[in-house]
């Protein structure tokens, strides 16, 4: 009896993630990247949106690696296309955040210490990657 309750209750969580997606869009980065402290390599990504909470997960297709965090804020965006944006300073780049043209919003994420030193001492570059 425990087992299936168990089962049920993996199952209800499991379809609940599933209907929280709002948002996904794939990507080839051409670049080695930051994510929050943890070194990514460049390929082809899937970035995902769910709503509650606002969480990025970002996916390397090839590996499987995957990595998640909560936005730290929305902005309006202007671009009419998906992409990701990454900063480049210090000689790498930053995964900074995911523009959804669905809902003309850019999903942002925090800097980490590191990227707010390296901020601080040298020029910051935005470099801009289309996505479907």
């Amino acid at each position: 009896m425990n087992r299936r309750m168990l089962f049920l209750a993996i199952a209800a969580v499991s379809g609940l993630a599933a209907q929280t997606v709002t948002s996904r869009v794939t990507a080839t980065v051409p670049f080695p990247f930051d994510f929050q402290g943890t070194a990514m390599a460049a390929g082809q990504y899937e970035v995902v949106r769910t709503a509650v909470p606002n969480t990025l997960t970002v996916r390397n297709m090839a590996t499987g690696a995957t990595l998640r965090i909560m936005t730290a804020s929305t902005s309006q965006t202007t671009s009419a296309s998906n992409g990701l944006v990454f900063e480049k300073a210090g000689g790498g780049y930053y995964f900074r955040a995911m523009q959804d043209a669905g809902t003309a919003l850019a999903y942002n994420v925090s800097r980490t210490r590191k990227q707010v030193e390296q901020a601080q001492s040298a020029a910051i570059e935005r470099v801009y990657i289309a996505a479907r």
